[in-house]
């Protein structure tokens, strides 16, 4: 299946921090004009950044600017999210925007509001490592109104949210990253404690119980198959045997992520089986393909065949069994320059799979040149046979073992689960909450991921992620069977692999 790019940049590490204020009401702390935050401040900046990081990462290592009461604009990322969710265009405020001194004062006197709903409250606390209890949430008439005034989908003043009408939406994608961007401004202006206080258990079952709930008196999840609710049940089942927290791989973890899977509505064809087909799906495999195509043609062929050249060299091929029960031949001779060659006969729309075949040579190089020793050559057959193995190109469905649809580096991943690897990422981060991929299809791999078990060497390999390297056990596994002259394979192979990958 198609694996994630490989994305390691990491949040700065903690740096000093003011000790938490205590939430303090709004009446008072208002200056007597207030303006809006500029597109280019830094402070919107980097609620920006932190509100993508939280929203990519359960990682709570953030660092946050302090900053004086203010009202904070919705970020631009959130209104781009929102463009691509709903197809609407939001307007930004003029840079440095006065507020009207009526507005400044309906603001400041202004009260009440909700709290964040648990569910919401539990993901973004453990995202940013933060007590959000202060936070109260302004999504009345009034707060549309005033919204509107500030060109604005919402504004933070202290530990108080106001949205404009139907922005605040934390059951879907765009209306989570608008909400965690206006929650770095409550900590920017120091109106929540800096820390999670730690629960008893007696909380976090309660927590628990909630969640339960939430899940099972969703729409989505009452509109599911008997198959996909026994997936639900025996996730909701394993999730309680787990520790009490909400750490990842702890009881609120898989009940927060099921939560997740079940309200991300699938953006195309509700009905079929698998993986599902959606235009945004077709747009997004056509765009990477022809970009490669393009590349290639830049190229003028200068790298073609450089792949079969090395295979062919090779005098001493042996076959190998893999996925379908289709052979292919390996020369494993020497365990430090591995050739395999594999025959692929491709199904689907003609043009679909034109592009596909002509990325041949781009598919091969995103192998050897991300591994060493090692080289792959990819024989593209128009016939059925014991030692052709048969997938689809379908662009509008996920890239998966089964559908070679995108660009070369995932097909280089892709064609080395018909080689017999298996994925080495995690299912339920990289997909519980993808849009693109059918409901059923992201609960079965919820519940294949957590019978999985994780190694540490898992993310450095092209496994995990795409345009990563084969490690010495994944080129391995594809020479020999296991036992002996694989593990005597490996140890060969080891002086290879990238130097930060543990032993």
């Amino acid at each position: 299946m198609y694996a994630p790019q490989i994305a390691r940049a990491r949040t700065r590490p903690p740096t000093g921090r003011s000790p938490p204020v205590a939430p303090a009401p709004l009446q008072g702390i208002l200056q007597r004009k207030l303006t809006v935050g500029s597109v280019d401040d830094p402070l919107e900046q980097e609620a920006d950044s932190i509100a993508e990081k939280v929203m990519r990462s359960p990682d709570n290592d953030l660092s946050f600017s302090r900053a004086p009461p203010r009202i904070s604009r919705a970020c631009a990322e959130c209104e781009r999210e929102e463009d691509k969710e709903k197809g609407l265009v939001q307007r930004s405020p003029e840079p440095g925007e006065a507020v009207t001194e009526t507005l400044s004062r309906n603001l400041g006197t202004s009260s009440g509001g909700r709290a964040l709903p648990q569910s919401t409250r539990v993901f973004m606390e453990r995202r940013f490592g933060a007590d959000f209890s202060a936070v109260r949430i302004h999504a009345e008439a009034e707060d549309n109104e005033h919204a509107q005034q500030l060109n604005a989908q919402a504004f933070t003043i202290g530990n108080h949210i106001h949205f404009r009408r139907g922005k605040f939406d934390p059951d879907h994608h765009a209306g989570r990253l608008l909400l965690a961007h206006e929650l770095v401004h409550t900590l920017q202006q120091g109106r929540t404690a800096s820390r999670v206080q730690r629960k008893t258990d007696a909380e976090w079952k309660y927590e628990a119980a909630a969640f339960e709930t939430q899940i099972l008196a969703a729409p989505e999840y009452k509109a599911l198959d008997g198959v996909a609710k026994g997936n639900v049940a025996w996730i909701i089942a394993q999730a309680r045997t787990k520790p009490l927290g909400d750490a990842k791989g702890q009881r609120l973890y898989y009940l927060f992520m099921l939560l997740k899977a079940i309200t991300t509505h699938f953006q195309g064809a509700s009905s079929g089986s698998g993986y599902g087909c959606s235009a945004d799906m077709a747009k997004q495999n056509r765009d990477v393909v022809d970009k490669a195509l393009k590349t290639e043609a830049q190229w003028g062929g200068a790298y073609s065949d450089v792949d079969e050249l090395s295979v062919a060299t090779a005098t001493n091929m042996v076959e190998r069994t893999g996925e379908q029960g289709k052979k292919y031949k390996v020369d494993r001779s020497d365990p430090k320059n591995i050739r395999v060659r594999i025959k692929v006969k491709l199904n689907g729309v003609p043009d679909e799979v034109s592009k596909i075949k002509s990325l041949e040579d781009a598919i091969e190089r995103s192998i050897s040149m991300t591994t060493k020793g090692y080289y792959v050559d990819i024989v593209f057959v128009n016939t059925t046979g014991p030692d052709v193995f048969e997938f689809t190109v379908k662009f509008c469905e996920w890239p998966n073992s089964g559908n070679w649809a995108s660009s070369p580096v995932t097909l280089s991943h892709e064609v080395h689960h018909a080689l017999g690897l298996a994925d080495r990422y995690d299912y339920i981060e990289a997909h519980a909450g993808r849009s693109s991929m059918r409901l059923e299809m992201r609960l079965d791999l919820f519940v294949q991921q957590m019978k999985k078990t994780a190694g540490p060497r898992d993310p450095y390999s092209k496994m995990a992620y795409n345009n990563n390297s084969l490690l010495a056990e994944d080129v391995c596994a594809v020479a020999f069977a296991a036992g002996a002259d694989r593990n005597k394979c490996i140890e060969a192979r080891k002086s290879l692999d990238p130097a930060n990958v543990p032993p």
